[in-house]
């Protein structure tokens, strides 16, 4: 059957397609950010223990784990994320 609103894979799917976005929104305001990290502390912030093993994969790509842990960090995070681009791409 065709999935709904309703069917929770869906729901689930959705959740991660929005992160999987907020996440490499986060990248692109890092960018817009001359490449670094937007704010030095957010590196610092707990993650989820399910973040742990994908940050983990993820510096072995950029590596650069700061700006990996703030994008995981962020991207459960849609306020920020907009706010982030906002003011890193389009200006204050």
């Amino acid at each position: 059957h065709m999935p709904t609103v309703h069917d929770n894979n869906f729901s689930q799917t959705g959740l991660y397609i929005r992160q999987a976005l907020r996440h490499e929104a986060v990248h692109v305001a890092q960018s817009c950010n001359n490449g670094e990290a937007l704010e030095p502390s957010n590196h610092k912030k707990k993650l989820h223990l399910y973040k742990l093993d994908a940050l983990n994969k993820s510096t072995l790509i950029s590596g650069n784990i700061e700006k990996e842990h703030e994008a995981y960090w962020m991207q459960t995070k849609p306020k920020l994320v907009i706010n982030a681009l906002k003011k890193y791409c389009f200006g204050k």
